[in-house]
């Protein structure tokens, strides 16, 4: 998120969270700084806990 705002905004809680599983699953460590327990929850459901050991930091790297 540069300056605070998404790099990829969704219209919705859900077509955001659809947007973060096609580009990539979060880490562990992503999902765990997530505070909103409500995020956490909805992220859990639409992804179903599946991470991998890289961050979207990597992804930031990349571009």
């Amino acid at each position: 998120m540069p300056k605070g705002q998404p790099l990829l905004p969704g219209n919705s809680t859900m077509h955001q969270l659809e947007l973060i599983s096609v580009l990539m699953n979060p880490s562990v460590d992503d999902v765990t700084a997530i505070e909103s327990p409500y995020a956490k929850q909805s992220m859990s459901n639409a992804l179903g806990w599946r991470t991998y050991t890289h961050g979207w930091c990597m992804v930031c790297l990349v571009m």
